[in-house]
C-alpha cells in the first residue's frame, strides 16, 4: 500500500513539473501586438523575420526581458526599436512610418563634396536619390554600389532559396520606391555564408 501512495505522489509530482515547465514557457493569455502606420510592413523580432505582417499578435516570449522589434515597408524609412518587456498581460508596440523622400522625414540625400560642382551628379540624384541612401541596410540585406556608373551589389543574408530570393525582392522594391531605374543598372548579388 505504502508503494501505491509513492507512486501516486511521484506521479503527481511529475504532472506538476510538466504543467510548471509548459505555463512557464508560455504564459497563457501574455501577448505582444506590433502595428505601424501605414499597416502591412514587414516585422523582425530579435532577428526573427515574421511571416505575417503589421498590424500583428503574437504570444510574448516569457524569457525575454528585452526585445529589438524592426519594422520596415517599401517607400518608407525602416525603423528598430528595443523595449523592456512590461509585467502587462498584453502589450502593444506602434510604428509610424516615414515616407522616403519627404523633407524632414528620412535621411536627406547629401551631396558628397567632390561632387556638389558636379551639374551631372547633381541632376542624377535630383532623378535617382537612391544613390545618396547608399550604402542602405534592411533587416536581411545590403544595398552598395561599386564606383563605377550604375552597378548596384545586393547583398543578401544566407537561407534557404526561397528565403534569399525574397530578401533580394525585398531590396530590389525599395531600390524602385526610391527612384531606381532597374533597366539602366547591373545589379550583383551576393549571399552572406
Amino acid at each position: 500500500m505504502r508503494r501505491l501512495y509513492l507512486l501516486l505522489a511521484a506521479s503527481i509530482i511529475l504532472v506538476l513539473i510538466i504543467l510548471g515547465s509548459v505555463l512557464w514557457l508560455s504564459p497563457p493569455g501574455k501577448s505582444l501586438t506590433i502595428i505601424s502606420s501605414p499597416q502591412n510592413a514587414t516585422i523582425a523580432v530579435n532577428g526573427t523575420i515574421l511571416k505575417t505582417k503589421t498590424p500583428v499578435t503574437i504570444p510574448r516570449p516569457r524569457d525575454k526581458k528585452e526585445i529589438v522589434v524592426s519594422v520596415e515597408l517599401a517607400g518608407y524609412q525602416a525603423q528598430t526599436l528595443t523595449t523592456q518587456l512590461t509585467s502587462q498581460t498584453n502589450q502593444t508596440i506602434s510604428f509610424t512610418l516615414a515616407p522616403l523622400g519627404v523633407s524632414g522625414n528620412s535621411p536627406t540625400p547629401t551631396i558628397p563634396p567632390p561632387y556638389r560642382i558636379n551639374p551631372t551628379y547633381v541632376e542624377r540624384l535630383k532623378r535617382e536619390p537612391f544613390w545618396a541612401m547608399l550604402p542602405r541596410w534592411g533587416p536581411h540585406y545590403k544595398i552598395e554600389y561599386l564606383d563605377s556608373d550604375n552597378v548596384i551589389i545586393i547583398t543578401a543574408l544566407n537561407g534557404t532559396t526561397a528565403q534569399v530570393e525574397g530578401y533580394r525582392e525585398e531590396a530590389l522594391i525599395w531600390l524602385k520606391a526610391n527612384g531606381a531605374n532597374l533597366q539602366t543598372l547591373t545589379v550583383q548579388y551576393v549571399t552572406t555564408k
